[in-house]
């Protein structure tokens, strides 16, 4: 029986540890509803279409909170 699941879900689950996590998808990443997942489960999560964005990204210092 397949479950179908955002990686948003998977990756809030598996990966807490990470303080940031850039993914790559094609066409608009707004589009996606992952980032926002992870993101409400407090995941930092950024959806990019650009490899160069994604790792300016990950390259910023966080955010304080």
């Amino acid at each position: 029986m397949a479950v179908n699941r955002f990686i948003g879900e998977i990756v809030a689950e598996k990966l807490t540890h990470i303080h940031k996590l850039a993914s790559l998808v094609p066409g608009d990443p707004g589009s996606y509803n992952s980032e926002k997942v992870a993101n409400r489960r407090g995941v930092n999560l950024r959806s990019f279409e650009s490899e160069r964005q994604a790792i300016a990204w990950l390259r910023e210092p966080a955010a304080a909170g």
